[in-house]
């Protein structure tokens, strides 16, 4: 996977946050883009992980059965891209996403 190298972004370390709770610190693939476009895209058709516990997996197989990733194997999360029409962004969030079905996707 050498190829995808230059498409990953590099991870700076870890930074605990005080409370607990502990985040990634990685590069910034945007930076210097000025309309940078954003597609979160799960690929697979089983989103839970083999270490997943028992009650995981089940609410993990109830969505890929509502959403279009038992179908089809990929499921657009959401995504933020530049309309040159309207001069704007356009944002599409999780519900939208979820809404998407083998029927309606194009």
């Amino acid at each position: 996977y050498d190829f995808l190298a230059n498409c990953a972004p590099k991870c700076y370390g870890v930074e605990d946050a005080g409370d607990g709770k502990h985040f990634v610190i990685m590069e910034d693939l945007t930076y210097g883009l000025v309309r940078p476009c954003f597609m979160d895209v799960k690929l697979g058709t089983c989103s839970a992980g083999e270490d997943a516990s028992p009650e995981k997996k089940a609410a993990m197989r109830e969505k890929d059965l509502a959403t279009t990733t038992h179908d089809l194997g990929v499921r657009i999360v959401g995504m933020k891209y530049f309309d040159s029409e309207k001069g704007d962004f356009v944002k599409h969030d999780k519900p939208w996403g979820k809404a998407l079905t083998k029927q309606n996707i194009q």
